[in-house]
């Protein structure tokens, strides 16, 4: 199954030029990137200035955020675009990032049933606090497959 994983910049950004996913140093986007890493997805970042990109494509630091509609609709056509191609080529689609950067998509593929939406009311710590119990869970997953498969293997 392929599987992406979609989050929004973080506030701290590097100094330095690199991959979007090393220039953006939020604590929560390092939780999505283990998370991204466990489940074996790609990672993609609606960065506030280059719209839905994936987080191995090298950037500048920058210092843009979303802060008004006028802001999303800068980067809505080309991140909608994105979107779209990313539900033809992908079987799920997990998005991890606040209300108002996820209003950048449209309903529809939002609405795709591709498309888990993981959500928070509590704010950042609430979405912390959400990577990490889905990190336990399939921690947990693997460890039982792990068990399943041993035994399986020596005859139990």
């Amino acid at each position: 199954m392929r599987i992406a994983v979609i989050t929004s910049c973080s506030k701290n950004k590097s100094e330095f030029p690199g991959p979007a996913w090393l220039v953006n140093r939020g604590q929560l986007l390092r939780l999505v990137i283990d998370y991204s890493n466990l489940i074996d997805a790609d990672l993609y970042i609606l960065s506030a200035k280059f719209g839905l990109i994936d987080a191995n494509m090298r950037i500048e630091p920058y210092d843009n955020k979303l802060r008004t509609k006028r802001d999303i609709s800068r980067i809505q056509g080309s991140a909608n675009l994105k979107f779209g191609q990313l539900l033809q080529h992908y079987d799920k689609i997990i998005i991890i990032m606040g209300r108002f950067y996820r209003s950048v998509f449209h309903d529809l593929y939002l609405s795709d049933e591709k498309v888990t939406i993981i959500d928070d009311n509590r704010g950042i710590g609430g979405y912390y606090q959400r990577v990490v119990d889905l990190i336990k869970e399939e921690s947990t997953n693997l460890f039982n497959n792990s068990e399943k498969i041993e035994g399986e293997i020596n005859g139990n």
